[in-house]
């Protein structure tokens, strides 16, 4: 990895935001939440490899060719951190998706240079 991670402004709104669902129903469930994504974050930053592509989705809505969008699961919730790793080596968080809402809806953000 070059450098840091990026993380593109929509994750992190969307970070954000679910920190602040499960903050107004419980602060310890919030405090593991952000712990598991701090966890997920490290995991793919020390070895991006490990987690899998994502195939590109049914019915038209296809990827750039050179699209390389990889997936981890967050441990105990149902998020999925997506990410890509820019042709100058850095990790670029495009977005933290709950599992069972608007699927595919962050495909906007990618671009075929990564």
């Amino acid at each position: 990895m070059a450098g840091g991670p990026i993380i593109l402004r929509a994750a992190r709104r969307e970070l954000a935001a679910a920190r602040r669902w499960y903050e107004e129903r419980d602060p310890e469930v919030a405090a593991r939440f952000a712990a598991a994504i701090a966890a997920t974050f490290r995991s793919i930053i020390a070895a991006p490899e490990r987690s899998s592509f994502l195939r590109s989705p049914a019915a038209g809505a296809r990827f750039p060719k050179s699209a390389r969008v990889r997936r981890a699961f967050v441990r105990d919730f149902p998020y999925v951190v997506l990410f890509d790793v820019t042709s100058a080596g850095d990790v670029r968080m495009i977005a933290i998706a709950h599992q069972a809402r608007k699927p595919g809806y962050w495909r906007t953000r990618i671009r075929g240079d990564g």
